[in-house]
């Protein structure tokens, strides 16, 4: 081999020396194409990427606890309430009102062994609308004053106020389920705040629904 042919073939090795060098320093690239996976979404195996999931996954909901259980139950044994004084009026003779049904339902379960101390008031209210009823408390007695709403009827209060001219400050707040209500339920029965006679108003107030409302004081 002549000189320049052994110059060129030591040129030619050195290439090929440096060319194996640099191709063992480059990191090999996949082959598919595809980029590694992000963080937060799964690998090659189907498991979810630790780091991520930590990173970025979302809060979960917070709970909304039982907020609207109490409504529920109130308004389901209102309507229960309803549809028994409905049913117990076709029932009876004709002419049964459904409103006397109801007070002597509500009454035989908030006032046991009580009976009725005047008739019933009774009224037809609109939405917020507000109606009046009179209550005399005798000393030596113990009192429950119910209240009952017909089909219409979806929430109602009622309270007792002392008549005027004294401030319209409730003395007695009752406790409403739905389209019942009851101040001095059995034994948390109501007394008169005086030695004497005491005569108050009863307000009733339509809270949602409109029809008619029953009202009525039984005593022991």
């Amino acid at each position: 081999m002549t000189h320049g042919g052994h110059k060129a073939a030591w040129v030619f090795s050195l290439a090929v020396m440096a060319g194996s060098c640099g191709s063992r320093d480059k990191p090999v690239e996949p082959a598919s194409g595809f980029a590694a996976p992000s963080a937060g979404y799964a690998d090659a195996a189907g498991q979810p990427d630790a780091a991520g999931a930590e990173a970025g996954a979302p809060a979960g909901p917070a709970s909304t606890g039982d907020a609207g259980a109490a409504d529920l139950s109130t308004l389901v044994s209102g309507a229960l309430a309803q549809g028994a004084a409905v049913i117990a009026s076709m029932g009876a003779s004709a002419g049964s009102d459904p409103l006397d049904n109801g007070l002597k339902s509500v009454a035989g379960q908030q006032a046991p062994g009580m009976k009725p101390d005047a008739p019933a008031t009774k009224m037809t209210l609109g939405p917020g609308a507000h109606g009046e009823a009179s209550v005399t408390l005798r000393p030596g007695k113990c009192y429950t004053i119910v209240a009952f709403g017909n089909l219409g009827v979806q929430k109602v209060a009622i309270r007792l106020l002392p008549p005027p001219p004294a401030p319209p400050q409730p003395l007695f707040e009752g406790v409403t389920s739905g389209p019942t209500a009851t101040i001095g339920a059995k034994d948390q029965c109501i007394r008169s705040p005086g030695p004497a006679a005491t005569p108050l108003k009863l307000d009733v107030e339509m809270k949602q629904g409109q029809g008619q409302v029953g009202v009525q004081a039984y005593s022991k």
